[in-house]
């Protein structure tokens, strides 16, 4: 089938509904995508407006420096998904592929529809073909294998790996679904160097027993593979909920992300969100989080909002990764401090409580809570997630809990 070149329609999952209506439609304007919403979806009287992208007549205006909007942009294949759909389109892989070659457009009418949030990508305007397939996790992890290795899918598992074109992300996942249970399947990849999946889970568990509200997720094996499954929160019962990153929310692209702030994140949650005292706490604890546990990897795609066409909400935090470098010296992806304070130690994490609506001594109170609870549970947290003792010394203090933090 030849994909089209010029133009998409995107169909949404309005609230409260378990199927999706058109919305609006999307044309390749030579290297910038115009969005225009549909007069007929503009005639609902139930209509939500896709994130920073207001319901109107006409061309709704890009961000300034943007080429396409963050709200379509999200709902993109990241890194891992552009390579299978390069492969299946082209033949090429690994070091032959470049995804820049193939187009946006080309993206959103390639990948799967069970994507992030609650808006897919069609050929029509009047009819809507899901473009998904039944696959087990086994048959998922022997594509990624295969896939990894510069081999050629075979039909049968190129079908299977649809269901990896639909989430964003530069390592190997998968979208499960168990009855009406909605899952990402993170899996380890053969040339990785240390147990990322592992570590994940042990983030996930350690944070939330620091009182984060993170991913509920488990942990198994698929064809002798390490797999984390992460609950996902853009979905409840037979409804797609709205969902947006971080860095949609701060208007920025992949080219501006460094630019990224928890300051300006917070500004926008207390703009367009409730409970904005929560909000702030909640933040400076995830901050504390990432910092304890060596996860430096806190950029804005990491961070996602649920948005019902009114308000913005955090969704629960994700992508916990002790991926700290050993060493005395770190920062995060992401500045905590109005004047870019980003170093990844908790004093000075502290010294911005004010940025988050609370006192100093609130503060350290929230970081000694997050370091005692870590301290206390990182050895049983270890043992859940089957990491050996090698791997346990070479986490913990060089990691995480790091004397530099």
């Amino acid at each position: 089938m030849m994909i089209s070149k010029d133009r998409a329609y995107v169909w949404i999952w309005l609230p409260q509904h378990s199927q999706p209506v058109v919305c609006g439609v999307v044309n390749d304007r030579g290297g910038w995508y115009s969005f225009n919403y549909g007069r007929s979806y503009l005639n609902r009287v139930d209509a939500v407006a896709l994130f920073g992208m207001p319901l109107q007549s006409g061309q709704v205006p890009l961000p300034d420096g943007m080429s396409l909007h963050g709200a379509l942009r999200d709902a993109l294949p990241d890194a891992w998904g552009q390579h299978v759909i390069m492969q299946n389109l082209t033949g090429r892989s690994g070091l032959a592929a470049d995804t820049a070659d193939l187009t946006p457009l080309t993206y959103m009418l390639a990948s799967g529809s069970n994507r992030f949030g609650a808006i897919d990508f069609q050929y029509s305007a009047t009819e809507y073909v899901p473009r998904q397939d039944s696959a087990s996790l086994a048959e998922l992890v022997n594509a990624a294998d295969v896939l990894e290795n510069g081999r050629f899918l075979p039909n049968e598992l190129n079908i299977a790996f649809q269901h990896g074109t639909s989430i964003g992300g530069a390592r190997p996942k998968v979208t499960i679904e168990d009855g009406n249970e909605h899952w990402i399947a993170k899996l380890s990849a053969s040339t990785d160097l240390r147990p990322v999946v592992k570590q994940e889970a042990l983030g996930l568990y350690l944070a939330q027993l620091s009182g984060v509200n993170a991913v509920d997720w488990q942990l198994t094996k698929a064809n002798g593979r390490d797999v984390l499954l992460v609950r996902r929160f853009d979905r409840a019962d037979n409804q797609r909920i709205m969902t947006v990153s971080g860095l949609t929310v701060l208007e920025l692209d992949e080219m501006l992300g460094r630019y990224a702030t928890y300051p300006d994140l917070l500004d926008k949650l207390r703009q367009l969100g409730k409970d904005s005292d929560q909000t702030g706490v909640e933040l400076f604890r995830r901050i504390a989080v990432n910092i304890a546990l060596g996860n430096t990897d806190d950029h804005a795609r990491n961070h996602a909002m649920l948005w019902d066409g009114e308000q913005l909400r955090l969704s629960p935090a994700y992508d916990i990764d002790p991926c700290r470098t050993p060493g005395w010296d770190a920062a995060q992806a992401m500045a905590y401090g109005r004047n870019g304070e980003r170093s990844s130690v908790l004093a000075e994490l502290i010294s911005c409580a004010s940025v988050y609506g609370i006192t100093r001594n609130q503060a350290s109170e929230i970081v000694v809570g997050v370091i005692e609870t870590i301290n206390e549970n990182y050895e049983d947290g270890c043992d859940l997630v089957q990491l050996s003792k090698v791997e346990q010394k070479m986490l913990w203090q060089q990691v995480i809990l790091n004397p530099g933090c």
